[in-house]
């Protein structure tokens, strides 16, 4: 199963798709659309969350089919209101236990959702089981906190207000970044050829609260608010409110962002 922390339900699928796609999601989503472009088969996408991938890429595939699956039933719903296309389906799916035949997919494609998988080797490997011989597993993760602003400003901040118990949510997604371990697990589960490209980008916001709304309301990071108990989920976006203005003042604001692009391919 997939990470029991990275539960997206209740009202985080609605928040993530208005807040947090906008600020750090979609300018990835296009660049990999765009590197992936037209596939000469079926296309199955991983984690697909609201469907930002989807959105852009699920249109050049008419020739196949295109498999948009999720862990989070909640996060599906909303990606199949957004998305629309006859060679287009949705299934809820467990990354670790794909319910397809072998060698059925040209490429395999996750944005910025392996982080999440609870056994990652289990995970690449039945990517690779489910891919064509010389197919691809295109996908994205996050470099650490120290190379997206926003995000560590976030983690900082909501550790400062819970000091003997600081919520570390964000060390999950911003976690799997050492590129000899990702390698290496990739042709352990069968993988030749990888190629990494780091993606330096600058994420947009129109304003510090809506920062504070994406990352403290778009995400599993708010459970984390619910179970402590202490303080509520408004009093809490409201001093990271306050965080992101000293930090980037008070209007739009802007800071960088870093994203690795990994396609592995198996061998013909």
């Amino acid at each position: 199963m997939e990470n029991r922390d990275s539960a997206f339900v209740g009202t985080i699928p609605e928040n993530y798709e208005r807040h947090f796609v906008p600020i750090i999601f979609s300018q990835y989503a296009e660049i990999l659309a765009n590197s992936v472009g037209h596939v000469d088969g079926d296309v199955l996408e991983l984690a697909c969350g609201t469907g930002v991938v989807t959105r852009a890429l699920a249109p050049l595939q008419a020739s196949g089919r295109y498999v948009a699956t999720d862990f989070n039933p909640p996060m599906l719903e909303i990606a199949k209101a957004k998305a629309h296309g006859e060679h287009l389906e949705f299934q809820v799916t467990d990354a670790m236990a794909l319910p397809f035949e072998a060698s059925r997919f040209s490429t395999v494609i996750c944005q910025f959702g392996v982080m999440f998988f609870a056994d990652k080797p289990k995970a690449y490997a039945e990517v690779a089981r489910v891919l064509k011989p010389g197919g691809k597993y295109v996908f994205s993760v996050w470099d650490s906190l120290a190379h997206n602003h926003f995000a560590r400003t976030i983690h900082e901040g909501i550790g400062a207000l819970y000091p003997d118990d600081p919520p570390q949510f964000m060390k999950l997604p911003f976690g799997y970044f050492d590129l000899r371990q990702i390698v290496a697990e990739l042709q352990g589960a069968g993988f030749g050829r990888v190629t990494i490209e780091a993606i330096p980008l600058t994420s947009h916001a129109a304003s510090p609260r809506e920062v504070a709304l994406g990352f403290g309301m778009g995400g599993p990071l708010s459970n984390e608010v619910s179970a402590r108990g202490t303080l509520s989920i408004e009093a809490v976006i409201d001093a990271l409110e306050e965080v992101m203005k000293a930090a980037y003042g008070d209007g739009p604001c802007a800071a960088p962002m870093q994203a690795f692009h990994i396609c592995a391919a198996l061998p013909e």
